[in-house]
């Protein structure tokens, strides 16, 4: 039996390390290499929104000109040059709303770069490896009923990690598809970064931003997550380093709870890293 559970032990290291490194590839990923095609229609969609962009354009500045007339700050000719320049700058500015996407993007994605070249890969998994390691180690002080029990417990617990993995992978995907939809609508929120409605346009830069920041922290988060799930004061199995004593046939109960506070650890790495990064930088 305890052979049997060993092997839904290495189903599990392979679950998570599959996800972990899968969620790791989508994150290094730029969003042209993560999907050419859905890149090359939000480059169409970002021409079509620019065009409209233009006519948003030409009503900031008219109600810009309206106000500083109304308020007599128009007394001469020269005085609506600098409204004619902010006119000029925010069409550049239009042009290029999909290149500034693709700038801030890649500024941000520095930063993954420098985590996951900072560090060894293969030091991101050693935490999860470790602790399967240390499990099926356990496994031998427990008797047959004891294992049938363990083994029982990990297989209905393996079937909620499914759902808890997958919903882990889905933040790396939700944020390559937030960015696809921020970079094909950028032009409407930019074209009032010169006027006097330029909350907008400063909003929607921290919110992007935000996103932009969001694999980064998810990354580091679970880099953390996977040597903070081996820490002495969470080893049940060790009383010495985490001062709990168990003995007797609660002793089955080790693995299963690790099994369970190793999986919270690396959901909640990965969530409290998408929050994280929404206040930090999305407001």
């Amino acid at each position: 039996m305890s052979e049997w559970t060993s092997g839904l032990l290495n189903l599990y290291q392979w679950l998570m390390t599959t996800a972990f490194g899968m969620i790791a590839q989508i994150l290094q990923q730029t969003p042209y290499a993560f999907s050419p095609t859905a890149h090359g229609v939000v480059q169409s969609i970002s021409t079509v929104v620019t065009n409209f962009s233009f006519a948003l354009l030409a009503f900031f500045f008219l109600t810009d000109l309206l106000g500083t007339t109304i308020n007599f700050r128009v007394k001469k000719f020269e005085d609506v040059i600098p409204l004619i320049l902010q006119l000029i700058l925010g069409g550049v500015i239009l042009r290029a709303s999909f290149w500034i996407c693709t700038t801030i993007f890649g500024l941000f994605a520095s930063l993954v770069g420098d985590i996951s070249g900072g560090v060894d890969m293969a030091l991101m998994t050693e935490g999860i490896e470790e602790f399967v390691t240390n499990t099926q180690s356990l496994l031998d002080d427990l008797g047959f009923i004891e294992n049938a029990l363990v083994f029982l417990f990990t297989l209905i617990f393996l079937l909620s990690v499914f759902g808890m993995l997958l919903s882990c992978i889905l933040v790396p995907i939700t944020i390559m598809f937030e960015i696809y939809v921020y970079s094909a609508f950028a032009a409407i929120p930019l074209s009032s970064l010169l006027s006097s409605q330029k909350s907008i346009a400063i909003n929607f830069i921290k919110a992007y931003a935000g996103v932009c920041l969001r694999g980064a922290l998810i990354l580091l988060g679970m880099l953390l997550a996977t040597h903070v799930m081996n820490s002495p004061i969470l080893r049940l199995d060790d009383p010495s380093a985490s001062g709990v004593v168990v003995e007797g046939f609660a002793l089955m109960l080790v693995p299963i709870l690790q099994l369970s506070l190793n999986l919270m650890i690396f959901q909640k790495a990965v969530q409290s890293a998408d929050k994280f990064s929404r206040s930090l930088v999305g407001g």
